[in-house]
């Protein structure tokens, strides 16, 4: 792929607190020195398209997606679902393994 360069300045940043993980972690995951993603995600490098897909193999998201600003804003549908289960909290067991059901779901999908 063509190595354009992008500059994606502290939004690397926020979606790498967004996924708990340290500037070393994240870097080790990446192939990258602790130094050369901190100079990504603080603008003083660019960022090239192929390091963009790394790093959104690493995060678990698409290159586009980490030109994007990270919001912690909840949509509407999931404020919906969050006031619903706050109106009736006994619900959150049955929740709880939908969500279960889902994560294994996803696991097995993905060993394909």
């Amino acid at each position: 792929m063509e190595n354009q360069k992008k500059h994606a300045d502290n939004r690397l940043k926020a979606w790498r607190k967004r996924r708990g993980l340290t500037l070393e972690a994240a870097a080790e995951l990446a192939g990258f020195t602790s130094v050369s993603l901190n100079r990504y995600e603080n603008g003083n490098r660019p960022v090239t398209i192929d390091i963009l897909e790394t790093l959104a193999k690493v995060y678990d998201t698409t290159p586009a997606a980490l030109l994007n600003e990270v919001t912690d804003e909840l949509s509407s549908e999931e404020r919906l679902i969050l006031n619903r289960l706050r109106q009736n909290p006994s619900a959150a067991p049955m929740l709880r393994a939908i969500l279960d059901e889902l994560t294994a779901y996803e696991e097995v999908k993905s060993l394909q």
